[in-house]
């Protein structure tokens, strides 16, 4: 695009997006350099992400979003990580991910990180070309994301500890590094944490790990010594899942009636860790925007938010599922609860069937909502206080007929 074509989109983006920005209390966020305000020059919280030697604003962008008009938005208010995924939107994030970028010149001002399967079957097995499709799903993500390297390449939900340990991976990513399409290497988990940081920290072979942690955790000390171990190992630890799932007690995606959930708490909470670089809730609308980046700035806590974390039973009445896998002995037709669990939450909190569509390939047939068919009631058990016979029930009404 010639040069003056892009300063015409990047001032009419700017323009455009200044009322609305300020009506949301952006405006107020802008980091240095934006020339939309000057008034937090230095004020923004930056980590060092492990042994990387990456610096990144505490508050980073999940990018789930498909407009790149949000994006750009972003990275204005001072945003500066965006972790995509391969799969997210069927490649459409990624795409608007590179579009923005793009568009406004600054990829070398940015750090992207993407998420690719290792290839690992639902029954366990390894493919015998685990290392072509690897490449060629990476091929297709740096086209998309307009780019020739990426900063951080995971591998995405990994489940234990053989997928990170897979030599076909790591000659592959071992390639790619020295190829310089790819700077550093990682991978995402979302259970069995201890057994797969345990085992990246005895490999010395990975730079960052993708971590589900937030309020629910504060009492599961196990899981805490699994992170400070990773971290004190030189891994870096991105946070996820950090709004347990965002919507509370309501239909709607982040619309709590009379602030029942405080997201700023939730994130502070999580920040108030040292061993967690950097959060990326999912950033949907400008409204998340201006919230959760507002965290950029102080992780003291206002006492609205000491109310909020010192409430009675808080971490009870979220009853985010915490995928411990307990409650998969209580069940005696077999279903993966944690899995329809997280599915529940990708339909009915976060609104995004196309995350229900990919979380549902990643089951088996025989033990996702099939197995809960001629069920009359549940029986499955859960000790965070998921209500898993009534998620089960919501879940059936869904049309599974698209997902397939």
């Amino acid at each position: 695009m010639p040069k003056k074509h892009y300063l015409y989109g990047r001032r009419a983006f700017l323009s455009k997006s200044l009322t609305g920005m300020a009506s949301l209390g952006l405006a107020g966020l802008m980091p240095r350099k934006s020339p939309l305000d000057k008034s937090t020059e230095g004020k923004i919280i930056r980590r060092h992400l492990g042994k990387t030697g990456i610096e990144v604003p505490v508050i980073s962008m999940g990018v789930y979003t498909r407009d790149p008009v949000l994006i750009k938005a972003a990275f204005e208010a001072g945003i500066r990580y965006f972790s995509t995924a391969h799969y997210y939107g069927r490649g459409l994030c990624e795409k608007a991910l590179g579009d923005a970028i793009t568009d406004l010149s600054a990829r070398s001002d940015v750090i992207i990180g993407t998420k690719i399967r290792s290839g690992k079957d639902l029954d366990g097995n390894w493919p015998k070309d685990i290392k072509e499709r690897f490449l060629q799903q990476f091929s297709l993500s740096l086209e998309r994301l307009r780019t020739d390297y990426l900063d951080i390449l995971y591998l995405y939900n990994t489940r234990s500890a053989d997928e990170i340990a897979k030599p076909e991976l790591l000659e592959t990513l071992a390639e790619l590094k020295r190829q310089n399409k790819v700077r550093f290497v990682g991978f995402t988990t979302h259970t069995n944490h201890a057994e797969i940081l345990d085992k990246a920290s005895e490999m010395d072979f990975f730079d960052a790990a993708v971590v589900a942690f937030n309020y629910t955790m504060a009492e599961n000390r196990s899981l805490i010594r699994s992170f400070e171990r990773a971290a004190s190992k030189g891994l870096g630890l991105v946070a996820m899942k950090t709004q347990c799932g965002s919507a509370w007690g309501v239909d709607g995606y982040r619309k709590p009636p009379e602030q029942l959930k405080n997201h700023t708490a939730m994130l502070k909470w999580v920040l108030n860790h040292d061993f967690i670089t950097t959060a990326i809730p999912a950033i949907e609308a400008f409204e998340h925007l201006s919230e959760d980046f507002s965290v950029a700035f102080s992780l003291e806590y206002d006492d609205g938010e000491k109310k909020f974390l010192d409430g009675e039973n808080v971490r009870h009445k979220m009853a985010f599922c915490q995928q411990c896998r307990a409650c998969v002995s209580t069940c005696p037709e077999g279903a993966d609860i944690p899995a329809l669990m997280r599915i529940h939450m990708y339909a009915y909190q976060y609104r995004n069937m196309d995350l229900v569509h990919l979380a549902n390939t990643e089951m088996k047939e025989s033990t996702g909502i099939s197995a809960c068919r001629n069920c009359g009631e549940c029986q499955a058990v859960c000790s965070h206080s998921v209500p898993i016979a009534k998620n089960i029930f919501a879940l059936k009404k869904l049309n599974w007929d698209r997902f397939a």
